[in-house]
């Protein structure tokens, strides 16, 4: 089978040379090695050759062309944001990545990354080996030093990757696919543009107003299968006329890895920082490097999906309502269990604003305020917090006696999101705010603040609820 000589040709290979292949990375980073992207500025055409009906049905039809994909990534990463100047932290990652049609997904890594000493402020390279599986009902990741000091392994209800997914430069755009965000969103052929010698048609979303107002634009090659070139994330503030990248993603070198299947060879991603006011903007964050060796719609074999952890591995267990940290023969126990799944405690056909009405109501008759608790059925943290909040002996009665609280789906909630976060500060999930009986914000709060480890501090999260709760009558 071309996966089996896939890899026995790259990955093995790879592991023979990876600690040269490692310090090279670092001292010549890939974005010296690639040829770099020039973007075109976005001109006038004639609109009316592609029409946005045209664009969907094409990027539908090469989404679904693909079943099952295997490649071998090759990047680097660095990361500037709440880093001392000139001390960035890397990445460098080689190995291969694969999913099949039912979602299935594993990747397999060697590389090195930047760690600092939490005693002495010093920054090392440490070599590492990468492994993740997703099984369809339960991922596994593990990691370790390649001289064997050091291994831990991470259980949780979905996979977080150590490498680059090849859909976010392929079929998706923050994990929707792109042809689902041009129906749902509405969109317009905006105008053309120039781009690893291509020329390509820019399709716009129509424009969001949460406060201000935000819209995608994604280049698309009708010609090559309406492969996409260019993607990226737009904001216009209030009082300007410009709109702003905040986050840009290109994907070039296309090239025909099966029959009218294009797919790129070079990938980019930078994240900026973009403020009111402001002319230029920062990279906060990037990734840039090579996909190679792909392998369309083959039959990939179940094992490919199935993994256990080397004997002895500590595994932290990030499912939610699960203990914080487990060993193999416990996880495997649970797994048997089925204890995989719960039920969701958000509701995202539920009316937020409604909600949030009837408990400021209810807060001026009992005299309490309104926390709004921020997040998704795919949080595992918004679980744990929610546990802490329903079924801790010392918490659960401030949230009885001083609160009512609002569970706020955040997909299908962001105008409520931004109608009380006047800051817009990128923050993680669960995000609380609390609310007076008159629906004035007293505070906003990540609740990574309120971490201990891998759960919430019951003594930090006690002090918080005490702090801005109602004061007695």
């Amino acid at each position: 089978m071309m996966w089996k000589k896939m890899s026995a040709t790259i990955l093995l290979e790879k592991k023979a040379t990876a600690f040269l292949v490692v310090l090279l990375a670092f001292f010549f980073p890939i974005s010296q090695r690639v040829l770099s992207v020039n973007a075109g500025e976005l001109a006038s055409g004639p609109k009316d050759q592609v029409t946005v009906e045209q664009v969907f049905q094409g990027l539908r039809k090469a989404e679904q062309s693909i079943r099952t994909a295997a490649v071998t990534i090759e990047f680097d990463k660095e990361m500037y944001f709440e880093r001392p100047e000139g001390r960035p932290l890397k990445r460098y990652f080689i190995g291969q990545w694969m999913i099949n049609s039912n979602g299935l997904a594993r990747y397999d890594g060697l590389g090195a990354k930047t760690m600092t000493h939490p005693e002495t402020d010093q920054d090392s390279i440490v070599h590492m080996k990468w492994i993740g599986v997703y099984d369809g009902q339960v991922a596994k990741m593990f990691e370790s030093r390649r001289d064997g000091s050091f291994c831990s392994g991470r259980i949780d209800i979905r996979l977080a990757y150590d490498g680059i997914r090849p859909e976010n430069f392929t079929t998706t755009f923050f994990d929707s696919l792109v042809s689902d965000l041009i129906s749902k969103k509405g969109a317009i052929i905006a105008g053309h543009a120039e781009l690893d010698g291509r020329s390509l048609v820019v399709v716009e979303t129509t424009p969001v107003k949460k406060k201000h107002e935000w819209k995608n634009q994604f280049w698309v090659d009708p010609e090559r299968n309406f492969t996409i070139y260019k993607r990226a994330a737009l904001v216009r503030f209030n009082g300007e006329d410009v709109w702003k990248e905040y986050t840009r993603t290109f994907s070039t070198d296309q090239e025909e890895v099966a029959e009218d299947i294009w797919l790129p060879t070079h990938f980019r991603y930078e994240s900026l920082d973009v403020s009111p006011g402001e002319s230029t903007s920062e990279i906060s964050w990037w990734y840039e490097g090579h996909a190679s060796h792909w392998v369309i719609n083959e039959k990939l074999s179940q094992s490919l999906f199935a993994y256990e952890f080397p004997p002895g591995t500590q595994v932290h267990d990030l499912r939610p309502g699960a203990n914080p940290v487990e060993f193999i023969s416990k996880l495997t126990s649970d797994r048997a269990k089925g204890q995989t799944q719960r039920e969701p405690i958000y509701d995202p056909q539920i009316d937020a604003k409604a909600q949030i009405s009837a408990a400021l109501e209810r807060a001026r008759r009992e005299h309490k305020h309104v926390l709004l608790d921020y997040g998704g059925n795919w949080c595992g943290w918004c679980y744990k917090l929610h546990d802490v909040f329903t079924k801790n002996d010392e918490i659960t009665p401030i949230i009885h006696d001083k609160y009512v609280l609002v569970m706020v789906d955040v997909n299908s909630n962001q105008d409520v999101l931004l109608k009380y976060d006047k800051e817009e500060k990128q923050h993680g999930y669960p995000f609380l705010t609390v609310l007076d009986a008159n629906g004035n914000v007293l505070i906003n709060k990540d609740t990574s603040d309120l971490e201990q480890d891998t759960r919430h501090s019951v003594k930090k999260v006690t002090a918080f609820l005490t702090k801005w709760a109602p004061r007695a009558k």
